[in-house]
């Protein structure tokens, strides 16, 4: 059995022009002009390069796709990925699906010792 976390719950009772919406804003959120102010509003550094940002904070230094910014900064401020799994030092870890391993780079911190492992499909 599949459990839904209270978003997606949420986000399947939104109607369809809604979610349009919301997506023409997060779009508009990653774009070169509005992206760095984003970034400066929640303390990072970000440099726009040419498909890409550069981007420095939260102790990490990455290279990540300008359409992949807001998730980036969601992964790296925590919360999201903490509330399904627990990592010590020792543990394996294996990401399949890894988009562009921003997990995988957080993760691979918490296993020091281990391999991390991450594979984009």
């Amino acid at each position: 059995m599949v459990r839904l976390s209270p978003l997606k719950i949420f986000m399947r009772k939104l109607p369809p022009k809604f979610i349009r919406i919301v997506c023409k804003i997060e779009k508009a959120l990653t774009s070169p002009i509005l992206a760095p102010l984003v970034a400066l509003f929640l303390g990072v550094s970000l440099v726009p390069a040419k498909h890409s940002y550069f981007l420095k904070g939260f102790g990490y230094k990455l290279l990540i796709p300008r359409d992949s910014f807001l998730l980036a900064i969601k992964i790296l401020m925590g919360g999201s990925y903490e509330e399904a799994y627990s990592l010590g030092e020792g543990d394996a870890v294996i990401d399949v699906g890894a988009h562009v391993g921003i997990f995988s780079i957080k993760a691979a911190r918490k296993v020091r010792e281990r391999t991390c492992y991450s594979y984009r499909t």
